[in-house]
């Protein structure tokens, strides 16, 4: 429990340094559940086809980040294999 909470931490923080549109997009996919099209008709000027793309890169970095502050990625997967 401990472990999660660190790494649970170390995200958020990085979360909020996000780009105000990324931090939109992963809330939208993540905490909405919605679609690629939907996430397009929720912010203009996105195109459906990127919108995966991006959360893929937006996740790539997140993850580098986290792991440059001690977070390996057996730990990632420990906390995240339950959800």
């Amino acid at each position: 429990e401990e472990k999660r909470q660190k790494v649970l931490k170390e995200l958020k923080e990085e979360v909020q340094k996000l780009e105000a549109e990324d931090a939109l997009i992963l809330q939208l996919y993540f905490e909405h559940n919605l679609t690629a099209k939907e996430i397009t008709y929720a912010i203009p000027g996105i195109k459906d086809k990127g919108v995966y793309k991006r959360i893929e890169r937006i996740l790539k970095n997140l993850r580098k980040q986290i792991k440059e502050m001690g977070v390996t990625e057996e730990d990632i997967n420990e906390i995240f294999e339950g959800l």
